[in-house]
């Protein structure tokens, strides 16, 4: 039965790095690059019992408008200081679709897929 949990567990890992990676790309390719800054963070407690951290983000966008939004990719962590510079790359049409631009962001969402699939085929080689 915990081997159905593990691969179940995996394929969400897939799925959401996937998601990620595509609305990144997307971004990437149709969105407009600015500077913004790590203004603080939003915490919401976590399944694990601790809480997990969304950076706000401070940009100006094409227009001069300040915006100021939570990243929608949140960590049990801090992933940035406070106060510090990130590349964005957001929504023309939609400011608060916006991506902090950074190798390790990147990463991340390259990582979560990857373990997803370590998941998959552990749990299919012990099912099988």
């Amino acid at each position: 039965m915990n081997d159905y949990i593990f691969l179940f567990v995996g394929v969400g890992l897939i799925v959401i790095g996937i998601i990620l990676i595509i609305r990144a790309n997307h971004l990437k390719s149709h969105g407009i690059v600015t500077n913004g800054i790590i203004q603080d963070f939003f915490s919401v407690p976590n399944d694990n019992g601790g809480r997990t951290y969304y950076p706000i983000v401070k940009f100006s966008v094409k227009d001069g408008v300040i915006v100021t939004e939570k990243h929608s990719l949140g960590f049990s962590f801090k992933l940035y200081k406070k106060g510090s510079s990130v590349r964005v790359i957001y929504d023309p049409n939609n400011y608060s679709k916006f991506f902090i631009d950074s190798t390790l962001n990147r990463v991340l969402c390259y990582a979560l897929a990857t373990i997803g699939g370590a998941f998959c085929i552990i749990s299919l080689i012990r099912i099988l």
